[in-house]
Protein backbone atom coordinates (compact mmCIF):
# COMPACT_ATOMS: atom_id res chain seq x y z
CA UNK A 1 0.00 0.00 0.00
CA UNK A 2 1.21 3.49 -0.94
CA UNK A 3 -0.01 6.24 1.40
CA UNK A 4 1.23 9.83 1.65
CA UNK A 5 1.18 11.80 5.20
CA UNK A 6 3.16 13.75 7.52
CA UNK A 7 6.57 13.09 8.38
CA UNK A 8 8.08 14.90 10.98
CA UNK A 9 11.85 14.88 11.42
CA UNK A 10 14.61 16.19 14.36
CA UNK A 11 17.66 16.82 13.76
CA UNK A 12 17.11 17.85 9.67
CA UNK A 13 20.30 18.43 8.24
CA UNK A 14 21.92 18.67 4.97
CA UNK A 15 22.90 22.35 5.42
CA UNK A 16 19.77 23.64 5.98
CA UNK A 17 18.75 23.01 9.40
CA UNK A 18 20.67 21.99 12.68
CA UNK A 19 19.32 20.71 16.24
CA UNK A 20 19.90 24.01 17.83
CA UNK A 21 16.75 25.71 18.53
CA UNK A 22 17.28 28.93 16.86
CA UNK A 23 19.38 27.98 14.34
CA UNK A 24 19.30 29.54 10.50
CA UNK A 25 17.66 27.84 7.98
CA UNK A 26 17.58 27.81 4.44
CA UNK A 27 14.90 25.53 3.31
CA UNK A 28 11.05 26.65 3.27
CA UNK A 29 9.95 28.36 6.21
CA UNK A 30 6.88 26.63 6.20
CA UNK A 31 8.57 23.31 6.77
CA UNK A 32 10.24 23.46 9.94
CA UNK A 33 9.25 24.22 12.90
CA UNK A 34 11.58 25.23 16.12
CA UNK A 35 10.83 23.51 19.47
CA UNK A 36 12.43 22.99 22.79
CA UNK A 37 14.70 20.13 21.03
CA UNK A 38 15.74 21.79 18.16
CA UNK A 39 14.10 22.12 15.21
CA UNK A 40 12.06 20.32 13.56
CA UNK A 41 11.00 19.21 9.77
CA UNK A 42 7.72 18.36 8.45
CA UNK A 43 6.54 17.32 4.90
CA UNK A 44 4.01 15.69 3.51
CA UNK A 45 5.55 12.08 2.29
CA UNK A 46 4.95 9.02 0.04
CA UNK A 47 5.67 6.03 2.20
CA UNK A 48 5.12 2.24 1.06
CA UNK A 49 3.78 0.18 4.24
CA UNK A 50 5.80 -3.02 4.71
CA UNK A 51 4.83 -4.10 7.67
CA UNK A 52 1.65 -4.18 9.72
CA UNK A 53 0.95 -5.05 13.56
CA UNK A 54 -2.03 -4.71 16.06
CA UNK A 55 -1.81 -1.10 17.14
CA UNK A 56 0.90 0.25 14.10
CA UNK A 57 2.53 -0.48 10.68
CA UNK A 58 6.09 0.77 8.97
CA UNK A 59 6.65 2.73 6.00
CA UNK A 60 9.25 3.14 3.93
CA UNK A 61 9.12 7.14 3.14
CA UNK A 62 10.26 8.34 -0.41
CA UNK A 63 12.38 11.39 -1.30
CA UNK A 64 13.26 12.79 -4.54
CA UNK A 65 16.00 14.96 -2.57
CA UNK A 66 14.87 18.42 -4.06
CA UNK A 67 14.34 16.95 -7.95
CA UNK A 68 18.09 15.50 -7.05
CA UNK A 69 17.54 12.11 -6.61
CA UNK A 70 20.31 9.98 -5.48
CA UNK A 71 23.02 12.94 -6.78
CA UNK A 72 25.76 13.20 -4.05
CA UNK A 73 24.09 10.65 -1.54
CA UNK A 74 27.27 8.69 0.84
CA UNK A 75 24.96 5.51 0.85
CA UNK A 76 22.94 5.48 -2.62
CA UNK A 77 23.01 1.10 -2.00
CA UNK A 78 20.09 2.56 1.12
CA UNK A 79 18.11 3.41 -1.58
CA UNK A 80 15.66 2.05 -4.60
CA UNK A 81 13.84 3.47 -7.40
CA UNK A 82 10.29 3.58 -7.67
CA UNK A 83 8.62 4.04 -11.04
CA UNK A 84 4.96 5.62 -11.23
CA UNK A 85 3.38 2.80 -14.06
CA UNK A 86 1.89 6.12 -15.53
CA UNK A 87 5.29 7.48 -16.79
CA UNK A 88 5.70 6.24 -20.58
CA UNK A 89 8.99 8.57 -20.48
CA UNK A 90 11.38 6.01 -22.62
CA UNK A 91 14.17 8.55 -21.06
CA UNK A 92 13.46 7.30 -17.47
CA UNK A 93 15.93 5.30 -15.74
CA UNK A 94 16.51 4.22 -12.29
CA UNK A 95 18.73 5.82 -10.12
CA UNK A 96 20.14 2.32 -7.93
CA UNK A 97 22.04 -0.83 -8.37
CA UNK A 98 18.56 -2.36 -7.01
CA UNK A 99 15.25 -3.23 -9.90
CA UNK A 100 12.95 -0.28 -10.04
CA UNK A 101 9.66 -1.00 -7.82
CA UNK A 102 6.89 -0.27 -10.12
CA UNK A 103 3.24 1.07 -8.92
CA UNK A 104 0.38 -1.10 -10.52
CA UNK A 105 -2.61 1.31 -9.06
CA UNK A 106 -2.56 4.77 -8.36
CA UNK A 107 -6.19 6.13 -6.74
CA UNK A 108 -7.32 8.97 -9.49
CA UNK A 109 -6.50 12.28 -8.59
CA UNK A 110 -2.72 11.42 -7.52
CA UNK A 111 -0.41 13.48 -9.10
CA UNK A 112 2.61 11.42 -10.92
CA UNK A 113 4.88 10.16 -9.25
CA UNK A 114 8.52 12.45 -9.20
CA UNK A 115 11.23 10.43 -11.52
CA UNK A 116 13.72 10.89 -8.95
CA UNK A 117 11.53 9.45 -6.29
CA UNK A 118 13.50 6.97 -4.62
CA UNK A 119 12.56 4.53 -1.05
CA UNK A 120 15.06 5.27 1.57
CA UNK A 121 15.16 1.65 2.69
CA UNK A 122 17.09 1.86 5.79
CA UNK A 123 14.93 4.90 6.98
CA UNK A 124 11.83 3.31 8.05
CA UNK A 125 9.09 4.93 10.29
CA UNK A 126 6.86 3.27 12.34
CA UNK A 127 2.88 4.79 12.50
CA UNK A 128 -0.12 4.39 14.66
CA UNK A 129 -3.36 3.44 12.28
CA UNK A 130 -5.36 6.32 13.92
CA UNK A 131 -3.09 9.01 12.11
CA UNK A 132 -4.77 10.38 9.02
CA UNK A 133 -3.35 9.17 5.60
CA UNK A 134 -4.10 9.53 1.70
CA UNK A 135 -4.21 6.32 0.34
CA UNK A 136 -2.78 6.66 -3.45
CA UNK A 137 -2.18 3.36 -4.64
CA UNK A 138 -0.23 -0.32 -4.46
CA UNK A 139 2.96 -1.55 -6.50
CA UNK A 140 2.76 -4.50 -8.39
CA UNK A 141 3.26 -7.86 -6.54
CA UNK A 142 6.77 -8.71 -7.86
CA UNK A 143 7.47 -5.33 -6.71
CA UNK A 144 6.01 -5.85 -3.48
CA UNK A 145 8.30 -9.04 -2.96
CA UNK A 146 11.42 -7.06 -3.89
CA UNK A 147 11.00 -4.66 -1.32
CA UNK A 148 9.77 -6.76 1.13
CA UNK A 149 13.93 -8.97 0.10
CA UNK A 150 15.35 -5.08 0.02
CA UNK A 151 13.67 -4.43 3.40
CA UNK A 152 14.81 -7.51 4.93
CA UNK A 153 18.13 -6.62 4.49
CA UNK A 154 18.94 -3.17 5.71
CA UNK A 155 16.63 -4.12 8.80
CA UNK A 156 18.89 -6.24 10.36
CA UNK A 157 22.22 -4.67 11.20
CA UNK A 158 25.07 -5.77 10.40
Amino acid sequence: MIIRAPLHEQDFKEGRATSVAGSETTIAEKYTTESKFGTIFTKYRKMIVVAMHQDNYVAIPLYTHNGKGLHNKARPDEFVSIKDHRNEDPKWSKLSKWDPLVTEHINPGIDPFDPKSTAHLAYPVSRKYTLPVVHEGQLRATSLGLLTQLFTKFAVAD
